[in-house]
């Protein structure tokens, strides 16, 4: 057949709907175990802990004004400890109280001073920790500090301090891990393709499924698993197809056939000597690709098999689904109609399933033909066509 007829004939054949084969009988035999595997999630993410809320300094002590012999060392002591001088405070309320012993005021300043002593020292062994990166040790040694000094400055700003530190611990935390994740996905992929040409299929499906449980949306694995897979289920057909009487036959799909609102705007066959095709300016430039997934890929009489729909977005817009419309032709006996859709909107650069046939449908002896018809409307009015056929 030409190769332009064959074009033509892969996306204007009739299909016939799927709900066929949920109607048929299992067979005694065991199922056969699914090709596709679906990817687990990934782990979840650690998310930063917020760095708390800055500390306001409680109210600095009021002292009553200075007052008996000793007045004049009573003012120096309140003059420095109100300019944070808590050592040239406590020498000058010490001198103070051995020349008037019982005065109060000098007292008061000397047990604050004290206090204010104690703080920094607890702070300077906070500022160790933070250093080394132990922030529990940091907080711990810094509410010590405020319980003797809540009026510190000092000691109530230290709290950002070590709430930045976490923060910036935490970011750098973050860029090695995801520095680690980059690393171990291209090496994954590396693998991937390493078994893929060497024809280990089963490894190759291995790597890409490693990948996908890092991250599930890597197009490098979501493209190399289809084709794994289905490279896989050819070489088992082969391996274990009939030795003569013709090739083993397996599902293909063709180009997807893209329609804009445009009247003419075809996209997805190529010009052949004695076809016209013609192309409008505004469906060439639409992003959407249907992908089928089918496991296995040449199912054999009896065996159970399962057919997965993707629309791949290729844009830079989101693509809003509106309809889908499924059919199915089976040794010529056609049946179509809408099925609800999995996801109505397809991110751009993403792969989302549309569609997915029951697990439990089996392939009919003697079988002559199958085909499936996907087309999927957009809210716009486009229209995404393509067909998987089985060869």
């Amino acid at each position: 057949m030409p190769m332009h007829r064959l074009a033509l004939a892969l996306v204007a054949v009739s299909v016939a709907g799927w709900l066929a084969w949920k109607n048929q009988p299992a067979p005694s035999a065991p199922p056969v175990a699914q090709a596709v595997a679906t990817p687990t999630p990934p782990p979840p993410t650690t998310l930063a802990t917020p760095a708390p809320p800055p500390v306001t300094a409680a109210p600095a002590p009021t002292f009553e004004d200075a007052g008996g012999k000793a007045a004049a060392q009573i003012r120096g002591a309140q003059a420095a400890f109100k300019a944070g001088s808590y050592d040239r405070a406590a020498r000058a309320a010490q001198e103070a109280l051995r020349e008037d012993p019982a005065n109060e005021s000098a007292r008061r300043v000397l047990e604050n001073a004290q206090s204010g002593q104690n703080a920094l020292v607890q702070l300077k062994t906070a500022e160790a920790a933070l250093a080394r990166g132990d922030f529990a040790a940091a907080e711990s040694e810094l509410e010590a500090a405020r319980r003797l000094a809540p009026w510190d400055r000092g000691v109530a700003d230290f709290s950002s301090r070590i709430g930045e530190a976490k923060a910036r611990a935490q970011r750098d935390a973050d860029a090695k891990a995801q520095s680690a994740r980059t690393a171990q996905i291209t090496d994954y992929l590396n693998q991937a393709n390493t078994a893929m040409a060497a024809r280990q299929y089963e490894a190759g499906i291995a790597f890409y499924d490693r990948v996908l449980e890092i991250d599930p949306n890597n197009q490098a694995a979501l493209i190399g698993k289809t084709g794994a897979i289905g490279a896989k289920s050819q070489a088992d057909a082969a391996a274990g197809g009939p030795r003569s009487g013709g090739a083993v036959r397996s599902f293909v799909f063709g180009k997807t056939e893209a329609k804009g609102t445009e009247p003419g705007g075809l996209v997805g066959f190529e010009d052949s000597a004695g076809v016209d095709v013609k192309k409008g300016t505004q469906a060439a430039e639409l992003p959407g690709k249907i992908v089928f997934e089918a496991s296995p890929a040449a199912p054999k009489p009896g065996e159970r098999f399962k057919i997965s729909v993707f629309l791949s977005n290729e844009g830079s817009q989101a693509i809003q689904l509106a309809t889908m419309t499924v059919a199915t032709v089976l040794d010529g006996k056609r049946q179509s109609g809408p099925v609800s859709l999995s996801v109505t909107t397809v991110a751009p650069g993403q792969r989302a399933p549309v569609f997915q046939t029951p697990g439990d449908q089996v392939w009919k002896e003697g079988t002559q033909s199958w085909t499936m018809e996907i087309v999927l409307r957009t809210v716009k009015g486009e229209t995404y066509r393509n067909a998987l056929s089985w060869k």
